[in-house]
């Protein structure tokens, strides 16, 4: 007697179909922390504000990024008000730069949606503004004699040294997104730095230091790319009765093949 065709369809789980009802099991996270507005090193730097932030994001003793406000007074800066009769004042003038350090930051803001993963290019630290470039020049102010007096000395007026500033803002604006990057376990995770850099608008002199806001962070906690300024998510965990559901099936499945098999080795036995 020839042997039967199959009686019974072959039940067969694929791994790949195995690995989609398992992996419901996952959790993967895109976690923010918003809502942090702390002010860094204003220009007349109030009483408690720091001039930096460092930040653990794990949570594991370990900074994973740092951000700074950096404004080192360079000198004074000379000018001349007013027509005849006119005196000199002088501003203070400031090298200015905001930094972040991390395992890994990139070079400049990106825009929200910007994928930051590991083919973006990122280094320790990084310059988020280009620090001022200082040249001194002059200015002719009007005077009530011929003489020329210079800054400091009794006469105000005539020919005075001022400091001059040619900038130029690499990142400057609110909420700006820097991507950073930082090593959680045995594994690299991928996020964003939110923070805002602004000119002072109470002060009219190029070279005041910024005013700088770390507004918050994300970031996402499996070592995926992740897009800047992305919406918190967090994967759906199933319920235990739904799991204990899932390994029934799963068992009763991998019977059902069992007596298959069976069916069709006692089908193919000579009488």
């Amino acid at each position: 007697m020839s042997s039967p065709s199959n009686i019974l369809p072959n039940k067969k789980i694929t791994g790949t179909a195995l690995l989609a009802l398992t992996s419901l099991a996952a959790h993967a996270d895109v976690i923010r922390v918003d809502g942090i507005h702390q002010t860094l090193g204003q220009w007349y730097v109030p009483p408690g504000t720091p001039a930096s932030v460092a930040v653990d994001v794990d949570h594991n003793g370990t900074t994973d990024f740092s951000l700074a406000n950096n404004a080192a007074l360079y000198g004074q800066s000379w000018a001349v008000i007013g027509g005849i009769g006119s005196t000199a004042f002088s501003l203070p003038a400031y090298d200015r730069s905001v930094t972040a350090g991390a395992q890994g930051v990139a070079a400049s803001s990106v825009a929200a949606g910007t994928l930051i993963g590991p083919s973006l290019a990122m280094s320790k630290t990084v310059t988020l503004d280009l620090t001022t470039n200082r040249q001194v020049g002059s200015i002719i102010g009007p005077c009530n004699n011929t003489g020329k007096g210079s800054p400091g000395g009794g006469q105000q007026c005539g020919q005075l040294p001022v400091l001059a500033s040619t900038i130029t803002n690499n990142n400057i604006g609110n909420n700006l997104l820097v991507p950073f990057q930082f090593s959680s376990g045995q594994q690299t995770q991928y996020g964003w730095i939110d923070v805002t850099i602004l000119d002072n608008p109470s002060v009219k002199v190029a070279t005041s230091p910024y005013i700088v806001t770390f507004n918050g962070y994300g970031y996402d906690n499996t070592g995926a790319a992740v897009a800047a300024g992305a919406a918190a998510f967090t994967s759906p965990v199933p319920e235990p009765s739904s799991l204990l559901m899932l390994a029934s099936g799963l068992a009763g499945i991998a019977a059902y093949r069992r007596k298959g098999r069976g069916r069709r080795t006692d089908a193919a036995l000579p009488a």
